[in-house]
């Protein structure tokens, strides 16, 4: 299960280059299986290393576009 969350003013987590985050992700997954999970981290690695995809899923306009946007980043 991935849970998104968006805060366009960004929330300051104290990260390593002092930017505040504006796209939180939340995965829950099995103790028992760390495949899955590992699959999933990376995938959203990959999806949000583009700028292009942040802005996108930030300028979503509701959580079906998100959806979209993460399944299908070329759309």
């Amino acid at each position: 299960m991935v849970a998104v969350g968006l805060k366009k003013k960004g929330i300051d987590f104290k990260s390593a280059d002092g930017q505040s985050s504006t796209i939180i992700i939340l995965i829950l997954s099995s103790a028992s299986q760390s495949g899955p999970h590992m699959r999933c981290l990376a995938e959203i690695g990959r999806l949000l290393q583009s700028e292009a995809n942040r802005k996108k899923i930030l300028a979503a306009k509701d959580a079906s576009t998100v959806l979209k946007i993460m399944t299908d980043p070329g759309m």
